[in-house]
């Protein structure tokens, strides 16, 4: 069984793989933990306040007008 992977094809794959990329960086993004760890990198990080993730959700909405960001 012979697969050949057409222009089409290649930009679907290449779209779903961005998509996972986008929604772990979305998880991460708005996790409460301060240290992630993964098999191939760890990181420390300062934790987004919940009034912060409501102010940017917001701002993707286009409700609000970007203050401290």
């Amino acid at each position: 069984m012979k697969i050949e992977l057409t222009e089409t094809g290649f930009l679907s794959v290449l779209g779903m793989a961005m998509a996972f990329a986008l929604a772990c960086c979305r998880g991460i993004q708005q996790s409460r933990c301060s240290n992630i760890k993964t098999p191939c990198m760890s990181c420390d990080r300062e934790v987004i306040d919940a009034d912060a993730l409501i102010e940017m959700k917001k701002m993707e909405e286009g409700k609000v007008e970007p203050s401290k960001f």
